[in-house]
């Protein structure tokens, strides 16, 4: 990869229940210069995103584990979605296939569906 990109204007939130994970997708989104804030629940995430919106600073990029407990990405997806805040763009992470997902992910405006692992290249890509 040649050139550096700085995209410090994103700010990203990476819902996940599997801190490692999580932390991973953190790493390669801040060599990028992207400002993250990480949720191990949908639950923590509906918050974050209403009060970051609320305060003026919403998030542009969500990334979105597929498989969480309680409230799996989709469902997630559909209430963040609910919330009509405008420009956030849902990147739907998957360690698995997600062929049987796909519809429903696009049906509910999902952007992206990534495969975990997750590369430099894949984030450069959505940025």
């Amino acid at each position: 990869m040649g050139e550096k990109r700085d995209f410090s204007f994103v700010k990203a939130i990476i819902v996940d229940d599997q801190e490692n994970s999580a932390r991973y997708i953190e790493q390669l989104l801040n060599k990028f210069g992207v400002a993250t804030t990480i949720a191990n629940s949908g639950e923590k995430a509906l918050k974050y995103i209403t009060e970051s919106s609320e305060e003026g600073h919403p998030f542009q990029l969500c990334f979105m584990d597929w498989q969480m407990p309680e409230m799996n990405g989709l469902e997630t997806a559909k209430k963040i979605l609910e919330l009509k805040i405008p420009a956030i763009k849902i990147v739907l992470v998957t360690g698995y296939n997600y062929s049987e997902i796909l519809e429903e992910a696009k049906a509910l405006g999902i952007g992206s569906v990534i495969t975990k692992p997750v590369f430099n290249s894949s984030i450069f890509d959505l940025l």
